[in-house]
């Protein structure tokens, strides 16, 4: 070994540590290695600081006058070996000085607070790593291996905790000046030493007290840090893009920060919770682990009962007053969980402190464990997986692929020399053969699908989103005149469009999942009501426009202006749809309301599609720009906000066709659906909505404007 040989290395930490091939560490970058005779060997380079800080141990620094030997080594592996159980460096600051302030005072915390598996005998090894005083360090680094080596073989030890004595003395080598001073003083106060003892006690007593106290409603000031943290988590947060990492990578660390102190929260709520009375409320007699116990009773019952029919023989009156009181015991269970009703206290304040206390856990648990419905840390892992490789995915695996489909874009009149250029986050499909357009796999929304032999793409239940690039131009949107289906909301009006790419499909259930987490539909995979006709295929449904614009802000792409969502449904059209002006046009091509709907006043397609409810997308025949399910299906969210009077001019944002003189709240979506009558899914049908609105009826398409970033 080195220090065998007279060598210490004075820069030892984890980046120069490599494990190659046979899974030996090998230490790297002898740059300040010196020899032991005082020959320093030179082999990398220079340094201003002899050392790493935060790895550097005191005598480094100047501390005690003790010089660099083989035990500055062995602190510096102290130091990688409490990182390596931790996560955390034991000697840490917000600056250069700070760190080095941190390490003369020689003070850290016990690394069993960051990790609580840590037995106290290797505790012990990594404190006499760490000692301060270098003579109560391992004399090398054999020295601390063969320790390891009798921790990891279950043996006894050499190392042993320190004595007081020894605690003292390494106290008087940090703060020489003052322990001499101390020492003098404590010498001419002996005669008061029975005094002094009564008031230390005293003292020590409310000072107990206060710091309890500050333990118990310390954690408010978590509460805080983590609605902070929360606060971040807003749709744009989760793009996955190369230059966010260093962002998120901050965000990740502040939240395991926050995760780390669940440990001593527990401890706090375990100390609250025993010096309390078993509660009188709802929740009499029952600790906190049991009421969610009751709690999730409840909530399996109430799903059993939403999720069946009526029984046999319970009136309706009957049947709503079991769910009623479901929903009340539900609730009540969960606001005794949550105020701290469980338990009883003396003082008010301790009880609301309690409650918050079990709020914060729960959040923290949620934050450190994620899963669906609530957002965690695995949730942002994976976001930051996806930043380091949407790059290589989308881009520099596709080099040629991108190539390709800009010279086949130059040389198709339909785009008049458009020059398209490499995506973040687009993957080249190559072109549809049926209509020529250029297609592209959206990175993070499920597999990319394969082109087979015929053209046609491999597509399965958990493909991603599939977006086409349309040519744009110039076209007429509104109703043709004399449509007698047409409403005074659909104006024709001239509109002029730049190239744009616009989904293949409607955004599946699995698709929104995988970027969301859950999904909202009311339909939703294996529903039994229609029996085994929805998949993971199907359209997502029943999320309003906000959610719309959440998932697609996500994936850094929008949802289609109206504009875009005509020209795109007329497909180079002028009739009232895609293959006509007759109803029955949509016969075996859209997923419309047919004769399976039976509703008083509601005028059905006068045939069977075969579909009680919506389809997986793509079930029906594509137009001519290969888009499926443009009118029907399930109605789509657009950008456009309602404008309260149709016949005034428009000023329109050039390229998208965005209409910027609509004021109204309220949004548009356009095409018909599985429960729309043919005469309300015509090209130039509008709707509108409350944006915070959504049903069943109602789902989206991803769109892009190519000069939008």
């Amino acid at each position: 070994m080195l220090h065998e040989q007279g060598v210490i290395h004075r820069d030892i930490k984890p980046s120069n540590i490599r494990v190659v091939d046979n899974g030996q560490p090998v230490l790297l970058d002898f740059g300040l290695a010196r020899n032991l005779q005082g020959q320093q060997q030179t082999l990398t380079g220079t340094y201003d600081i002899l050392g790493t800080p935060g790895y550097m141990a005191p005598e480094q620094i100047g501390a005690h006058g003790s010089k660099v030997d083989a035990r500055t080594d062995v602190f510096a592996l102290g130091v990688t070996l409490y990182e390596l159980l931790t996560g955390k460096k034991p000697f840490q600051g917000v600056s250069l000085e700070q760190t080095l302030q941190a390490i003369l005072k020689g003070e850290y915390p016990a690394p069993s607070q960051w990790n609580q598996a840590i037995e106290d005998d290797l505790a012990v090894i990594l404190g006499t790593c760490l000692d301060f005083d270098p003579a109560g360090r391992y004399i090398n680094a054999s020295e601390l291996a063969d320790d390891l080596q009798r921790f990891l073989e279950r043996r006894p030890i050499k190392a042993k905790p320190a004595s007081i004595s020894m605690r003292v003395r390494r106290w008087f080598l940090r703060s020489p000046a003052l322990g001499s001073a101390l020492f003098v003083i404590a010498f001419g106060l002996v005669g008061g030493l029975v005094l002094t003892l009564v008031l230390l006690s005293k003292v020590t007593e409310e000072r107990d007290f206060s710091e309890r106290k500050a333990t118990e409603y310390g954690h408010l000031a978590a509460a805080r840090s983590l609605d902070d943290l929360q606060a971040v988590l807003t749709p744009s947060f989760w793009r996955a893009d190369p230059e966010r990492i260093p962002a998120i990578t901050a965000w990740l660390e502040s939240a395991r920060d926050l995760t780390g102190t669940l440990p001593v929260l527990r401890q706090t709520r375990k100390r609250m919770s025993d010096a309390s009375r078993p509660g009188t409320g709802y929740a009499r007699g029952v600790e906190g682990s049991q009421a969610k116990v009751l709690l999730d009773e409840l909530r399996m019952r109430q799903a059993a009962l939403l999720g069946s029919p009526e029984e046999p023989g319970a009136s309706q009156p009957e049947w709503e007053s079991v769910r009623d009181w479901l929903d009340q015991s539900i609730a009540k269970v969960e606001g005794e969980l949550s105020e701290g009703r469980a338990r009883e206290f003396d003082l008010a304040t301790d009880a609301w402190h309690f409650g918050q206390l079990e709020l914060l856990i729960g959040r923290l648990e949620e934050l450190e464990m994620g899963g669906e419905g609530s957002t965690g840390i695995p949730d942002v892992q994976a976001l930051l997986a996806r930043c380091h490789t949407i790059q290589v995915e989308s881009l520099d695996l596709q080099v040629s692929a991108w190539s390709q489909a800009a010279q086949r874009v130059s040389q198709d009149p339909r785009f008049q020399g458009f020059p398209l250029g490499p995506r973040l986050g687009l993957i080249p499909l190559g072109p549809d053969l049926q209509t020529g357009f250029e297609e592209f796999a959206l990175f993070g929304t499920g597999p990319c699908p394969e082109r087979l032999a015929d053209g046609q793409l491999d597509l399965s239940e958990q493909s991603a989103v599939i977006v086409v690039l349309l040519p744009g131009g110039s076209y007429t949107m509104g109703a043709s005149d004399g449509d007698p289906y047409a409403v005074g909301n659909e104006t024709r009006r001239t509109v002029g469009l730049t190239p744009f790419f616009l989904g293949k499909h409607e955004v599946t259930q699995a698709q929104w999942r995988a970027v969301m987490g859950s999904s909202p539909s009311a339909y939703p995979r294996d529903h039994p009501n229609p029996p085994n006709l929805i998949s993971d295929r199907n359209p997502v449904e029943s999320v309003s426009w906000l959610d719309s614009v959440d998932f697609s802000t996500r994936l850094g792409l929008d949802l289609p202006t109206e504009a875009q969502w005509e020209y795109a449904c007329r497909a180079g059209t002028a009739e009232r749809f895609a293959w006509g002006e007759a109803l029955t046009e949509l016969n075996g091509r859209e997923n419309v309301g047919d004769e399976s709907l039976v509703i008083p006043g509601f005028e059905p397609a006068p045939w069977n599609d075969g579909f009680i409810v919506h389809a997986p997308v793509g079930t029906f025949q594509a137009n001519p720009f290969g888009l499926y399910d443009m009118h029907g299906n399930v109605s789509e969210w657009t950008r456009d906000r309602m404008r309260p009077a149709p016949l005034d001019p428009i000023l329109r944002q050039a390229g998208s066709g965005l209409d910027l003189s609509a004021t109204r709240e309220n949004r548009i979506f356009r095409g018909g659906s599985w429960y729309t009558s043919p005469r309300f899914a015509r090209s130039s049908m509008r709707n509108h909505m409350d944006p915070e609105s959504a049903n069943a009826t109602t789902g989206m398409r991803l769109a892009l404007d190519w000069t939008s970033d």
